[in-house]
């Protein structure tokens, strides 16, 4: 299966991207709107990102041409018939995605590839509203896409393995590293995300510490490249309610309820970035500057001498990496290298240990259970170790001695 031409549904953030990206990377490209409204913003949104691309020396004058002339947009979903992949990036909307594919599968050319930029919701599922389940599957682009260099493939019920293949080929002439999950709520990128921000919303929301603490403990305590509140308001507090909601209605887990302070700032309409208020101010031209007014007074700020730094590094560590055993566990993901490179490459996870697996090997499973065991006594059972780590440490096996020899002998055959 070769890909030439790329179909793309919506122009918001996430659509824009894919299509810049594509169309910088040497693919035509089709965008396809609702109306031309949507259609005018989109080509702003484009051509706007790769003029700043060229101003800063980013792109060549040659290279910025050759990819707006490969660059066409359309209110017609007719005109996606001849692309080779076609990539939805529309609301997370189960019943319109599943109308959307519903067309796609209308008219699209057999061979076509049908995928969706869903963050959370069932690949199975909306690959039912076609009569080609094995050509339709999840490629989980992350925001700004021509930045971040990671796309999250996710193979659903019936996905086959050409059809994984060719559009993992497709996002390496993208430039990007590719990880494979298993069609599980949340994947792997926000499997993990999602407690590990929740988790710094509640930590906020309890005073043990500032929101400004926390967001700096983390950076230089861990050296992510930005705090779990910044990066809330970057992924958007709206996003990240949806999918902690769907997340909680398909596992029913403490780990993924959402704090009623997350639930009332979406409620105010404080969504972060793209509304220019969340957990910081963001003005037209960003310099993030104060919490959002009333936060002060329900949450008072933490005598800064009170904070136990480490134990706040230990907790933020440990919760994602909890997550990511269970990942492991659960199949989501058979090879520990992949939820290594997402974790790291998706939302930064202390690059120093290697990635989340990698910091519980590194540490000592029976090690890490033990900080788990304490971290729970104190916090809650969201920390309980689950029982195949437990059963781990018992025989002092880690991570990559268990699953590494498997996840190797899959990829050499």
């Amino acid at each position: 299966m070769t890909i030439n031409k790329v179909g793309v549904i919506g122009s918001g953030l996430m659509g824009s991207g894919i299509a810049e990206q594509s169309a910088r990377c040497g693919f035509d490209v089709v965008v396809r709107e609702i109306n031309p409204e949507a259609v005018e913003a989109g080509q702003k949104r484009i051509f706007g990102s790769m003029t700043r691309g060229l101003e800063r020396g980013k792109m060549t004058q040659e290279a910025h041409d050759e990819a707006v002339a490969r660059l066409s947009f359309t209110t017609e979903v007719e005109a996606l018939a001849d692309c080779d992949i076609i990539i939805e990036a529309a609301t997370e909307n189960m019943a319109l995605k599943k109308e959307i594919f519903a067309d796609l599968d209308r008219l699209a050319k057999a061979d076509a590839i049908l995928a969706t930029n869903t963050s959370s919701l069932s690949i199975a599922e909306i690959a039912a509203a076609t009569s080609r389940p094995d050509k339709v599957l999840g490629i989980h682009f992350f925001n700004p896409v021509p930045v971040m260099p990671l796309i999250e493939y996710v193979r659903g019920l019936l996905t086959s393995d050409e059809t994984m293949a060719a559009a993992r080929q497709f996002g390496a002439d993208l430039g990007k590293q590719t990880v494979e999950s298993q069609d599980r709520p949340g994947f792997i990128v926000n499997r993990l995300l999602i407690p590990y921000a929740l988790d710094a919303i509640r930590i906020l929301e309890e005073g043990v510490a500032t929101r400004d603490d926390i967001d700096l403990g983390i950076k230089l305590g861990l050296a992510h490249p930005m705090g779990p509140l910044t990066l809330s308001d970057f992924v958007g507090l709206d996003t990240l309610l949806f999918i902690a909601d769907a997340m909680y209605d398909e596992f029913k887990d403490p780990r993924y309820a959402a704090p009623p302070l997350l639930r009332r700032m979406v409620t105010a309409g404080y969504h972060g970035r793209k509304t220019g208020k969340g957990f910081y101010d963001y003005p037209a031209k960003p310099a993030r500057k104060h919490l959002w007014p009333g936060l002060k007074d329900l949450y008072p700020q933490q005598d800064p001498d009170k904070v136990d730094v480490e134990e706040l590094k230990q907790r933020f560590l440990v919760t994602i990496a909890l997550e990511a055993a269970r990942v492991m566990e659960e199949g989501i993901v058979t090879d520990p290298r992949e939820a290594d490179v997402g974790s790291i490459l998706a939302f930064g996870f202390a690059p120093y240990t290697g990635g989340t697996l990698s910091y519980i090997d590194g540490m000592g499973v029976a090690e890490f259970v033990d900080l788990a065991k304490k971290l729970q006594k104190k916090y809650g059972k969201q920390f309980k170790a689950p029982k195949g780590l437990v059963e781990m440490a018992g025989k002092g096996e880690t991570f990559y001695q268990r699953y590494g020899a498997k996840a190797e002998e899959k990829q050499a055959a």
